[in-house]
């Protein structure tokens, strides 16, 4: 009697670079801050100036796109 070889199923064999960690969608001001090195209160003072977007969820929770705080820090922060 022959045995019947196991296989994988299919899906799993993914390439190393399809199972990196990507960047999230959104952030919260006290990430982005840890992020470029500056203080929360910089990055909330930005957010009520009205120069750096946030979404509203569950009407406390402020998150940032990561792309939208990196050109904010560029313009703002970074050539200071």
């Amino acid at each position: 009697m022959s045995t019947i070889p196991l296989c994988q199923p299919a899906g799993l064999n993914y390439p190393p670079s399809a199972t990196a960690v990507a960047e999230p969608l959104y952030e919260r001001p006290k990430d982005i801050a840890s992020r470029y090195g500056i203080t929360p209160s910089e990055v909330y003072r930005a957010i009520y100036a009205g120069e750096l977007g946030v979404t509203r969820f569950k009407s406390r929770v402020l998150l940032i796109r990561p792309a939208d705080a990196a050109a904010w820090f560029e313009a703002n922060i970074q050539s200071a």
